[in-house]
């Protein structure tokens, strides 16, 4: 008998058409997967993060045109601008019943993984442009672990705030059974 599994990936639809490394992320989410885990949510870090790349990359062609070398300042200046979009573009955070992931890389896939029985509890934060923009931070606090793990920049911060309180509210409860 099939298990119908909730697929994140398909709801982007025509915004994931054509862009490299979609189908290689996809595979070693599902590769890293056990079998009875349920992805609940997909989400990546806000465009925002890409601001001060693209001021970067546009005060360099600036000065570039002032100082008349054009050809020499553009094209590296254009590929480090691919190079950051598209590293932006395939990493993303996946949240599954029993874990947090965090999928990203261009060349190879990096995978790391936080079992959600170790976090204690979560913390939600929004900036005032935050709000307007539609990011947050999320600080996880980790068993035996000092400090947080922060999320930063997050998209849709809400839903995967409310979804990690969730998961822990049901694992407090059944462990209290």
């Amino acid at each position: 008998m099939a298990t119908l599994r909730y697929d994140p990936f398909r709801r982007w639809g025509w915004m994931l058409w054509g862009l490299p490394g979609r189908s290689a992320q996809r595979a070693s989410i599902e590769h890293y997967q056990v079998p009875n885990e349920l992805v609940l949510s997909v989400t990546r870090r806000h465009p925002v993060v890409l601001v001060s790349t693209v001021v970067a990359c546009a005060c360099v062609v600036i000065v570039g045109l002032a100082a008349g070398s054009s050809v020499a300042v553009i094209p590296p200046s254009a590929v480090f601008l691919a190079w950051r979009f598209w590293s932006w573009r395939v990493a993303c955070y996946v949240l599954t019943d029993q874990r947090l992931l965090f999928v990203d890389g261009i060349v190879y896939a990096r995978v790391r993984g936080l079992p959600l029985r170790k976090v204690l509890d979560a913390t939600y934060r929004r900036t005032i442009a935050g709000r307007l923009f539609g990011y947050g931070t999320i600080a996880l606090t980790i068993e035996g672990q000092l400090g947080f793990c922060t999320l930063r920049t997050i998209s849709r911060p809400d839903a995967l705030y409310f979804s990690i309180h969730h998961l822990i509210a049901v694992r407090d409860e059944t462990e209290a059974f």
